[in-house]
């Protein structure tokens, strides 16, 4: 069953109530493409009636939606303190924020500390590097004894296996954390 066809008058004062302006000269039908702007906005498109009876701007419906969606900067905020840091101030996608441990000031995303869970540098430099004991202790609950001086987790130490006794060089992290050697 075919509706009444509209006239270009009720369909420019239809879509007026959108916040539409009818830029085509002529109207067809319901489902032929008609340029349309929008009187908000000022951004042109074409799209046809029957859509428009349902649909507002799409420019204005994308901002209507990316702003729902937004976290306020008082739950940044928020979630920075739960993270241990004072947040100082927000620009151009930068948080200046300070540590609360060491008061170390810096700038940082919310992606690197919210997400990737990275913490204050300063802290992390603080951080004690380990004994020659703790170090000992940690190859070998990896099934390896250290036979050198431990320096630092990125230098190379030389090591013996526990279970076959073969004796090598290799770097301290890559054992301690599971990294096994390649035998050649």
């Amino acid at each position: 069953m075919q509706g009444i066809k509209l006239t270009i008058e009720e369909v420019r004062k239809t879509l007026k109530k959108r916040n539409i302006k009818l830029l085509s000269k002529s109207y067809k039908n319901s489902r032929t493409n008609i340029k349309v702007k929008c009187i908000i906005c000022k951004h042109k498109w074409y799209a046809v009636y029957d859509n428009l009876k349902r649909n507002n701007c799409p420019e204005c419906t994308k901002k209507r939606l990316g702003l729902g969606r937004r976290i306020s900067k008082k739950t940044w905020k928020r979630r920075f303190f739960k993270k241990g840091f004072i947040t100082i101030q927000h620009l151009n996608g930068y948080w200046e924020v300070e540590c609360r441990k060491c008061n170390h000031t810096y700038e940082t995303t919310t992606h690197n500390t919210l997400v990737q869970n990275r913490g204050c540098p300063e802290c992390a430099r603080l951080r004690q590097v380990l004994t020659q004991e703790e170090a000992a202790k940690k190859l070998l609950k990896r099934g390896y004894i250290l036979l050198n001086e431990y320096i630092s987790a990125r230098d190379k130490v030389r090591v013996k296996c526990k279970d076959c006794n073969y004796k090598f060089t290799y770097n301290y992290n890559d054992l301690a954390f599971g990294r096994p050697p390649r035998v050649k």
